[in-house]
C-alpha cells in the first residue's frame, strides 16, 4: 500500500527547499484569509474594493481565489484602502504576550 497524504508531505517537508516554498505558501493563504475577513467585516463587495484600490473585481477575485499572488505592494495597497496596514514584528514579542 503506498503513502498518504501526510506521510508524502512530511517526506517532501524533509527538502529544505521544498519546505520553504510550503511555509510562504502557507503564509501568504493566512494573509490572503484574514484580507477576506477585513473585506467582508467592512461590508465590501470585491467589485467595491477593487475600486477603492483602483483595481478591478476580477483582481480582487482573482486574489482571493489563490489564482494570482499579489505582492507587498498590493497586499499593502489593499489593506490600506480598508484602513490596515502591514507591520512587521518581531516573533519573540509576539511569543512574549502570549
Amino acid at each position: 500500500m503506498g503513502k498518504n497524504f501526510r506521510e508524502e508531505l512530511n517526506e517532501q517537508l524533509q527538502d529544505l527547499d521544498f519546505k520553504r516554498e510550503w511555509d510562504a505558501l502557507r503564509e501568504e493563504d493566512r494573509l490572503i484569509q484574514r484580507m477576506i475577513e477585513i473585506r467582508k467585516e467592512l461590508g465590501l463587495s470585491k467589485k467595491e474594493l477593487g475600486k477603492l484600490v483602483g483595481e478591478t473585481k476580477k483582481t480582487i477575485k482573482n486574489i482571493e481565489n489563490r489564482w494570482i499572488s499579489p505582492d507587498v505592494c498590493m497586499f499593502n495597497k489593499i489593506l490600506n484602502a480598508m484602513g490596515y496596514e502591514l507591520i512587521v514584528t518581531n516573533k519573540k514579542d509576539i511569543e512574549e504576550e502570549h
